[in-house]
């Protein structure tokens, strides 16, 4: 019985071991891996040459652009182009309920919506509601720009946004600006 729980012991034994020494060797590999890592990644030279290879401040017009209709969403307004959605949105109950009898459901929902504007006999019948109920807010005239500025972001078209951009943002002052920033995030987490 002794020499059965000797061998089992030393069995145990040697496992740990080999587990001991497995780890030993995981952990050297994951810490030179990190140190690699952390002298590329915390070098600002690294960033810059990427940057420069891959083209990013030259390319900057182009992905802007995929991101246009959030930035058209973002500073115009919708009630540019159709007062009677906002108000729509903005409804009391009875204004709703006249709406709705006026114009029907479906009708409401599409001009409410924006997936269409109204007619002339449902602008009219709308303006009839309008000024019998009234709105339960006031439709603003604007967001953030004017009518003039919401005009003029929906009449852009893809070139000419690539064009505002480039005057905006020139790609030496962006690169620049990323520069700088870069260097100060760096320099936080050097510490």
């Amino acid at each position: 019985m002794r020499r059965i729980f000797a061998a089992l012991f030393n069995f145990i034994a040697r496992l740990i071991a080999i587990l001991l020494a497995a780890l030993t060797v995981i952990a050297t590999i994951v810490v030179i891996l990190l140190l690699s890592v952390q002298h590329s990644l915390l070098n600002t030279e690294t960033h810059q040459r990427a940057f420069n290879e891959n083209g990013v401040y030259e390319r900057l017009p182009a992905s802007a652009r995929g991101q246009l209709s959030l930035a058209q969403s973002t500073l115009a307004d919708s009630c540019v182009e159709s007062m009677l959605a906002c108000a729509i949105q903005k409804a009391t109950p009875k204004l709703q309920t006249c709406l709705t009898d006026g114009l029907g459901e479906n009708v409401v929902e599409e001009i409410a919506s924006g997936s269409r504007l109204p007619d002339e006999t449902e602008a009219e019948a709308a303006q009839g509601c309008l000024d019998r109920y009234g709105t339960s807010a006031e439709v603003p005239s604007s967001r953030i720009l004017g009518v003039e500025g919401m005009v003029f972001l929906n009449n852009l078209t893809p070139d000419q946004w690539d064009v505002l951009i480039v005057h905006l943002l020139p790609s030496g002052d962006l690169q620049t600006m990323t520069e700088s920033t870069l260097d100060e995030i760096i320099a936080y987490f050097k510490g």
